[in-house]
């Protein structure tokens, strides 16, 4: 009787400890998204780190089918978790930032253009303008409207300046797209199956030389009016004459700029001295 009242005592004693353990505190929003998002960092480091190790080319094929990280998962739990909590700074926007960072291929279109959508919302947040300057490289409705959205009611010049640089940035780089499309109608498929059916559907409604003139005119905006606003550490004045220089004068169909140097036996030569002339330029380097 004595060890079955003792066994009751014991278990009774041990119940709240125990409970204790078990009951652990949910993690903020805030706490997931950063759990959510080193997990993933470690794990591309143990593929890396295994990757490197492989010694035969079949076993890195091997971890690279079975064990490369997919951010597909992470980046559907930070849309979630952004817009569930959509007034949590320490959640929005870091989380669709990183949703539009790893968002790749067609099938995660639909997530990076929600993303961008949601980013609207945060105009004047650094990270955003940063962002803007990454934009360029895809053909996205969102990222578009994101960045227009930014130019017309942001607040901070910094905002601004970086979404108008950024935009020029992505209609030069539409413009491109559209003539590669027009040259080499083969590479439709691969544009597709990188970006999404529609993503390229827009790329395509549009007009190159109409897109090249807006282009540069926001080049001439960006720095005419935010011209001190640093990107990477460079004013935004100076980085527009690059753009200004390439749209000017390094399009197809422009006037080649002179050139002038020294040929293979030391003789000095100018460029111009070959106009109507059929000339292939080599230019090359060694490091």
């Amino acid at each position: 009787m004595r060890c079955t009242v003792l066994g009751v005592c014991l278990l009774l004693a041990g119940g709240p400890a125990l409970r204790a353990a078990d009951d652990k505190p949910d993690l903020t929003p805030a706490a997931e998204a950063k759990k959510l998002t080193e997990d993933f960092n470690q794990a591309q480091q143990d593929f890396s780190d295994a990757y490197g190790k492989a010694s035969t080319q079949e076993e890195k094929d091997k971890l690279v089918k079975e064990k490369m990280p997919k951010p597909d998962k992470t980046a559907a739990r930070l849309l979630e978790l952004a817009e569930k909590n959509a007034k949590d700074e320490g959640v929005v926007p870091d989380a669709l930032i990183w949703v539009v960072n790893y968002s790749n291929g067609a099938d995660a279109a639909k997530g990076k253009e929600r993303a961008l959508e949601l980013l609207t919302n945060h105009l004047d947040d650094a990270k955003v303008g940063d962002l803007c300057l990454r934009l360029s490289y895809n053909p996205s409705r969102n990222g578009e409207k994101l960045m227009r959205t930014m130019m017309a009611q942001a607040a901070l010049d910094d905002s601004k300046g970086k979404a108008t640089f950024g935009l020029g940035q992505y209609l030069k780089r539409m413009a491109e797209g559209i003539r590669t499309l027009k040259d080499q109608p083969e590479m439709l498929k691969t544009y597709e199956e990188a970006y999404g059916k529609d993503a390229i559907a827009h790329l395509r409604a549009g007009d190159p030389d109409a897109l090249d003139k807006e282009a540069e005119k926001l080049f001439e905006s960006a720095g005419a009016k935010y011209g001190i606003v640093k990107i990477y550490n460079r004013p935004l004045s100076e980085m527009v004459e690059g753009e200004l220089f390439e749209i000017r004068n390094l399009a197809i169909g422009k006037t080649a700029p002179d050139i002038q140097g020294d040929d293979l036996d030391g003789k000095a030569f100018k460029l111009s001295e070959y106009r109507g002339k059929v000339v292939v330029l080599d230019f090359w380097g060694n490091w």
